[in-house]
């Protein structure tokens, strides 16, 4: 049941463990090779932190971030908590997760199977994003997503100078640090094409809900989008960031894909005190803003309950309208304005 909450167990049974190799060992293509950056990178309970490098070709680059859940209370951070909803570690036995869908290097029709990819991957149940050391009651967790992920991008920029596409992409949890970071990914790759997708992971928060602030969000929103520095916790929505990034990077692909009843963020957002019956259309009525406001956004609603799409077989059988989820984002890799599509088809 965990799993399910943290949006994992749909692959749990699907294979056995990749290989991977330690990152003092030259990296071999075609597998996970574990890198273990050392210095501040942390897990939440003070675990190791590593991630994980599949080469291919070099001026193909791709950035997944992690998926795994999220805590902001001392009932859903403890690890002996029936409530506990997120990884607090990372370990090998994930990589079995990471050879379907975008990561099936098998499958012909998979628009990325040549790409370099990088799994950020993730345990500090802050969605990639906090830079805080929090006290639960008693317990202290280590919300230092930030610290991570920068150690991450310092080894891949330093070994991955100047690929030519460069596509940002995570699902659930990973869908939120995919679009905070890709503006800095970006910019960093200036002369790159650049596509952002976000999987599953809408950002639709209940009111009065306070899990940003204790992981020390709106400071490092204030660092990575000085322009949304002012914005107030009250006045916050994830649209905000995607504006940002848009207007910064106007030549960029950035795109959000949800199953429109999905029943992990719909969970979570009962979790945070919303009813869950509102939130399938505060999610569409996210989509509309983002399509209204930014010329360089598309968005993808699936029918049913499905968390993520793009690590899992049914990236290749979804589709609405007609339309494949394969076919809509193999299209935003070329740079193209790719539509929207809706269950509506408007």
């Amino acid at each position: 049941m965990k799993k399910m909450l943290i949006g994992l167990i749909f692959l749990a049974l699907l294979g056995s463990t990749a290989a991977f190799a330690q990152s003092e060992q030259p990296l071999e293509a075609g597998v996970w090779n574990q890198i273990r950056p050392g210095g501040e990178t942390t897990c939440a309970y003070g675990e190791a932190y590593s991630f994980f490098v599949r080469p291919g070709d070099e001026s193909r680059l791709m950035i997944h971030f992690q998926g795994g859940g999220a805590c902001w209370n001392s009932g859903n951070c403890r690890e002996e908590s029936a409530f506990k909803s997120f990884d607090s570690s990372v370990t090998d036995d994930e990589l079995a997760l990471y050879e379907f869908g975008i990561f099936d290097q098998e499958n012909a029709e998979n628009p990325v199977k040549e790409f370099t990819s990088i799994l950020v991957t993730y345990c500090t149940g802050d969605v990639h994003v906090g830079n805080a050391t929090t006290t639960y009651d008693d317990l202290t967790i280590e919300h230092k997503g930030r610290v991570n992920v920068e150690a991450v991008l310092e080894w891949v920029y330093e070994n991955y100078p100047n690929p030519a596409e460069v596509f940002v992409n995570g699902c659930s949890a990973g869908g939120y640090g995919a679009i905070f970071y890709a503006p800095s990914i970006f910019e960093h790759y200036p002369d790159a094409r650049h596509t952002h997708l976000s999987d599953a992971a809408v950002g639709i928060n209940a009111d009065g809900w306070n899990g940003l602030a204790q992981w020390g969000f709106f400071e490092v929103l204030a660092d990575y989008y000085p322009e949304l520095a002012d914005v107030s916790p009250l006045d916050f929505s994830n649209p905000l960031i995607y504006e940002a990034a848009g207007v910064r990077f106007p030549e960029a692909n950035f795109a959000q894909y949800t199953a429109v009843e999905d029943e992990v963020q719909t969970l979570f957002y009962q979790i945070q005190g919303g009813l869950a019956e509102d939130w399938s259309w505060l999610a569409q009525d996210s989509f509309t803003r983002l399509n209204t406001n930014m010329d360089n956004f598309s968005s993808f609603t699936a029918e049913g309950k499905l968390h993520c799409i793009i690590p899992l077989p049914e990236f290749y059988e979804y589709e609405t309208n007609g339309v494949r989820v394969r076919d809509w984002m193999a299209e935003l890799l070329t740079g193209a304005r790719v539509p929207s599509v809706s269950l509506t088809g408007q």
